[in-house]
């Protein structure tokens, strides 16, 4: 049960910066753009979130420095390693067909991510460089 309880906290610390983040930063008007700025997809999250599960090391130019400042990548990769080890290696993401009442609002998204026994919802914010600045892991389904 450490596992667990490690995966609550940490979902409590990214639960804790991301909230923060979107309580504090209010919604900036559009400006008029000269140069084409990175706009960031549901892709780049998907793609992100399979890498979080997928690579070894994490870069850190891919998160916000006040992300990282809450959270380093270590515990980023110790956390997906967690879940690889407690519900089966990691198999797949994708974005749910059905909204919960739960939901974060948009630019949050939601994931399902399908280990080999099991599954777990990631929410992810990226901000508009690309960079991410949310991410939340929630309790994860065991398939037994």
């Amino acid at each position: 049960m450490p596992m667990i309880r490690v995966l609550f906290c940490a979902a409590a610390v990214l639960l804790a910066s991301g909230a923060a983040r979107a309580q504090s930063a209010a919604p900036a008007p559009p400006a008029a753009a000269t140069s084409p700025a990175p706009t960031p997809t549901p892709d780049l999250g998907a793609q992100r979130i399979l890498q979080i599960f997928t690579l070894k090391h994490l870069p850190p130019e891919w998160f916000t420095e006040d992300f990282l400042s809450h959270v380093s990548t270590s515990k980023l990769e110790d956390i997906a390693a967690q879940l690889n080890f407690g519900i089966g290696p990691f198999k797949s993401v994708a974005r749910p067909n059905i909204k919960l009442a739960d939901d974060p609002p948009p630019p949050w998204v939601r994931y399902i991510v399908i280990f080999k026994e099991g599954s777990d919802d990631v929410l992810i914010h990226i901000n508009d460089a690309g960079k991410i600045d949310g991410l939340v892991f929630r309790t994860p389904h065991s398939s037994f």
